[in-house]
């Protein structure tokens, strides 16, 4: 198994916008793929991921923000609503062949997969600290967990950087639009990668001050639909796999407990992960060529 580390960079970045500039995410290492010819933020090789089950969930930590900017309860409402966004996409008269459930708020804050124990997709903020590389210009990280050889998504956890920047909700003296960001790490859960469409909402960039996010574009539509496709029936299965850990049951009917009582911890036997070498070194190469052109 492999964890692959995903992220949306406050930074403008300038583009063309081909017809078709969606990607999907791919097993494909970083020294075995090769960019797109049409889009270099896509890779040609590897598998592409997908979750098995047809109807997956997530969850909220329980003590939500802890700056104060936010709401936790308000916060998870609109993660709820990103998912709607892109469940709710018309796919030729259709909807996609995905149900995303909202297991509710948990203490779980610790994200990663560990495949001989309980397991939950975990959406936290981090308001005390931020441990990730690309301190200053990371939004939020998307960790997914997957199968090698197939690409089947085995958990996703969703890490929100409160700590260094200021997330708003609401169209007033808007920050860091939050509404935005987990409608882009929302596409990264369900296992999209970036697009070149500067108009999407799964571009690699955000302008901070900014909303235009918050609503998908034509591209993001084709990308969601063709990653879950109409027609497929729904199986569900909404518990991630080995069931919910103690951190997630019934919160509210112990306020004393801790880290220790959640079973995540990242994989013994996938203790390494990437952190989107491919996507910004194939964006690195486009800039390049895009720079070279224009001189």
């Amino acid at each position: 198994m492999r964890v692959a580390e995903w992220t949306i960079v406050a930074a403008l970045l300038l583009a063309a916008s081909p017809a078709s500039a969606f990607c999907r995410t791919t097993t494909c290492q970083p020294w075995t793929c090769t960019p797109n010819e049409e889009c270099a933020l896509c890779v040609d090789g590897g598998a592409p991921l997908y979750w098995k089950s047809r109807c997956v969930s997530f969850a909220v930590t329980y003590s939500g923000p802890q700056s104060g900017q936010l709401n936790a309860q308000d916060a998870r409402a609109l993660i709820a609503g990103a998912f709607v966004k892109w469940m709710s996409v018309d796919c030729r008269g259709d909807s996609p062949s995905l149900a995303v459930l909202d297991l509710g708020t948990v203490v779980c804050d610790q994200t990663g997969y560990d495949r001989d124990a309980p397991n939950i997709n975990l959406w936290t903020f981090r308001d005390s600290s931020w441990a990730h590389q690309g301190r200053g210009r990371m939004l939020a990280l998307t960790t997914v967990t997957y199968d090698a050889p197939t690409g089947e998504i085995l958990d996703a956890d969703v890490e929100i950087n409160s700590f260094e920047h200021a997330m708003t909700m609401g169209d007033d003296e808007v920050v860091a639009d939050l509404d935005s960001i987990v409608t882009h790490e929302a596409g990264h859960f369900l296992g999209l990668s970036h697009s070149c469409d500067p108009s999407a909402t799964m571009f690699p960039a955000y302008t901070m001050g900014t909303t235009q996010m918050r609503a998908l574009a034509p591209d993001d539509a084709d990308a969601i639909c063709s990653t879950f496709p109409p027609g497929i029936k729904k199986v569900c299965e909404p518990q991630p796999r080995g069931g919910l850990p103690e951190c997630a049951l019934d919160p509210s009917a112990d306020d004393d407990m801790t880290e220790a009582g959640c079973s995540h911890s990242p994989s013994r036997r996938a203790p390494w992960s990437w952190t989107a070498l491919v996507p910004l070194v194939a964006l690195l190469r486009w800039l390049g060529r895009r720079r070279r052109e224009a001189s």
